[in-house]
């Protein structure tokens, strides 16, 4: 009788202790359900502010980009604090410059954006208008109009050249300054990701370029990678078809499919050459084709688009028809010949290496 009488007294001593441990577990549980729900709430709560970010950033852009309009008189207006400079006259020095193409009534007028204030900060932006017929004796930056210094070529550029008339503008003509860069007037439309101005790194573009003799600006804000040319014809996003990369083929002896199946993303080509001498090089790698298509007077004499180079189905407000194929190919000069470029993205410097399908990130 002892023995129960003892094992009774020690589990009766007990009990306080177990009630203990479950009262602690429970509050430890339920500790632990509160931070999970504080956690997720976290969570959501970083989520949304992340979405409303974003919003304001497109908000912050579209009130950069608006802060011009256009008059019923077909005159641009600038509420700028910026005098206006003398029209553009071309100057036999080297000055490191930015020219930025534009097409106003396509890129602006229709959807009742301005330019970005970003754009017009120095005398060192110099505006290509693809435009006719527009007033810009008020504008308070350097520019040049295709119109005047190129007309035959204007009417090729809006129905299948886009920014490539401003290249063979520059290879007939001589027109611009060196070393230089392109890029389109909805630069910072297309690279949100940008939060300050291509100012802020205006030494490093240069010098990337002064050092590879070509360059490349970001676009399309996304991460830096090297695009899937196969991949993105099997499922759709290419508007080349099969005929497209035979006709590369047959230009280049390049099958894009297999050889060069891995591109670089820089495919809104804002491209920047140290020299005329560079510019050259790289425009003749190209005038075969443009030699091909268009007589003397940049009339088509042989069809592409009836011949099935391009797809027929793409709808071309964004695209002019012919860009679909010199998109994909504008960086293969650099793969044929073994030529790095510079390229600058938004998270590092890099010496691009199409032919090695690589990026080496840089130091500069």
């Amino acid at each position: 009788m002892s023995l129960i009488k003892e094992l009774t007294r020690r589990a009766a001593l007990s009990i306080p202790s177990m009630r203990q441990v479950f009262t602690e577990r429970d509050r430890l549980r339920t500790e632990r359900d509160q931070l999970r729900d504080a956690l997720a709430s976290a969570v959501s709560d970083v989520d949304a502010i992340k979405r409303e970010l974003k919003k304001s950033e497109i908000a912050l852009s579209k009130a950069d980009l608006s802060h011009s309009n256009l008059d019923l008189d077909n005159k641009i207006k600038y509420r700028s604090p910026f005098f206006a400079p003398p029209k553009y006259v071309k100057e036999n020095r080297s000055v490191n410059s930015i020219y930025v193409l534009t097409g106003w009534n396509f890129n602006h007028r229709s959807r009742n954006l301005g330019l970005d204030t970003r754009m017009i900060s120095s005398n060192q932006y110099n505006f290509y208008f693809f435009d006719e017929g527009i007033d810009l004796d008020s504008f308070p930056a350097r520019y040049l109009k295709e119109s005047e210094i190129f007309p035959v070529i204007s009417d090729a550029g809006r129905r299948h050249l886009a920014e490539w008339s401003f290249f063979l503008t520059e290879y007939h003509n001589k027109i611009l300054n060196y070393p230089f860069y392109t890029i389109s007037s909805r630069f910072y439309e297309k690279n949100l990701r940008i939060s300050g101005s291509l100012d802020d790194c205006w030494d490093r573009i240069f010098n990337g370029l002064d050092r590879f003799g070509y360059g490349y600006l970001p676009s399309y804000d996304r991460d830096f990678d090297f695009i899937d040319i196969l991949d993105y014809f099997n499922k759709g996003r290419l508007g080349m078809t099969t005929g497209g990369f035979e006709f590369i083929n047959e230009h280049f002896g390049v099958d894009m499919r297999s050889d060069y199946r891995y591109v670089s993303d820089y495919w809104c080509n804002y491209i920047g050459f140290k020299s005329r001498a560079h510019f050259e090089r790289y425009m003749d790698f190209y005038m075969p084709i443009f030699d091909k298509i268009f007589d003397d007077k940049f009339n088509i004499k042989w069809d592409y688009v009836a011949q099935g180079v391009v797809r027929s189905d793409v709808p071309f407000r964004e695209f002019k028809p012919l860009t679909l194929i010199l998109e994909q190919i504008s960086h293969l000069f650099f793969f044929k010949n073994k030529l790095p470029f510079y390229g600058l993205h938004y998270n590092a410097d890099y010496e691009v290496r199409e032919w090695e399908g690589r990026a080496i990130k840089l130091d500069i």
